[in-house]
């Protein structure tokens, strides 16, 4: 019997910035056996990372969010674990995955959003994104 990976799904706003930022990262260092995934709760599906991050996360990461298009927030019943941003996306993904449904905040604080901002500040969010990510990925493995 074959088991499928865990399946960890990012939810941000635009699914522009942070949520795909999260993701390629998540699947540089956590490796194949989970399965990572992007969304965002008011994407304008189909639109590329914005253009800071794509430069952040080639430059300071060794990413390339060049193949990334926003997709919106659903429930899917594959997902074993969504991980938002905000508290908002915390309420949002809560009603429309259920309660029975595993949704937690990337980081207790929150992760504020860097779009339309400087650089300097998408790369203090992308840093944030990291090291929570790097946190998390012990744990995402034995959940």
């Amino acid at each position: 019997m074959t088991t499928r990976p865990f399946r960890v799904e990012f939810v941000c706003t635009g699914n522009i910035c942070r949520s795909p930022f999260a993701e390629y990262y998540a699947r540089s260092t956590w490796g194949s056996e989970i399965t990572v995934t992007s969304s965002g709760t008011a994407a304008v599906v189909g639109h590329r990372a914005t253009e800071t991050m794509r430069d952040i996360a080639s430059d300071e990461f060794g990413i390339d969010l060049n193949p990334h298009r926003a997709r919106q927030a659903r429930t899917d019943a594959e997902v074993d674990l969504y991980l938002v941003m905000t508290d908002h996306h915390l309420e949002t993904m809560r009603t429309l995955a259920g309660e029975s449904t595993r949704v937690l905040p990337l980081t207790p604080d929150g992760v504020a959003d860097p779009y339309g901002l400087d650089r300097s500040t998408y790369l203090t969010i992308a840093c944030q994104i990291a090291r929570a990510v790097d946190n998390l990925g012990m744990t995402v493995r034995v959940s």
